[in-house]
């Protein structure tokens, strides 16, 4: 076990209930206003939600990923005695604890999101057809066959 500052339990504390007990759904607009308000602690942000009984600790750094040292504690405070899934990408770590499984990483799971929301917004987004646009022409007629 790692010795837990006490300004960051209550910190942890604060995450924990920022977004209640359980959100009801992961969307865009959701996964926008968790990674706006993070919160910061050392040079890391840190972001948790539960949904379906699945806990999600979103670390990112503005500079580098997240480094063991700086999650592990966190990790401690949010999550039971289990194992827990990490994917870590350039600039984050995301640690997932609970019956799940998914083969897509943290950035497949958002476009997903994101491309999911649009397809119910907007009925007419599979028709959009970029070489009707007036920026679609005048690309196309400078780039034939490829060639400037």
């Amino acid at each position: 076990m790692v010795d837990v500052p006490p300004d960051l339990q209550l910190l942890a504390s604060k995450v924990k209930s920022k977004n209640g007990p359980e959100v009801r759904a992961i969307s865009p607009s959701f996964m926008h206003k968790v990674l706006q308000e993070a919160e910061e602690y050392k040079g890391c942000y840190f972001a948790y939600w539960e949904h379906s009984g699945v806990k999600s600790l979103f670390v990112y750094r503005l500079d580098r990923t997240p480094n063991d040292e700086e999650v592990l504690p966190w990790a401690q405070e949010l999550f039971s005695d289990g194992a827990i899934h990490r994917d870590i990408g350039p600039y984050h770590m995301w640690l997932v604890q609970g019956d799940v499984y998914t083969v897509d990483t943290v950035a497949d799971m958002v476009g997903k999101a994101f491309s999911e929301h649009v397809a119910k917004t907007d009925s007419n987004a599979d028709a959009f057809d970029f070489d009707k646009t007036a920026v679609g022409r005048k690309l196309s007629r400078r780039l034939r066959n490829g060639v400037h």
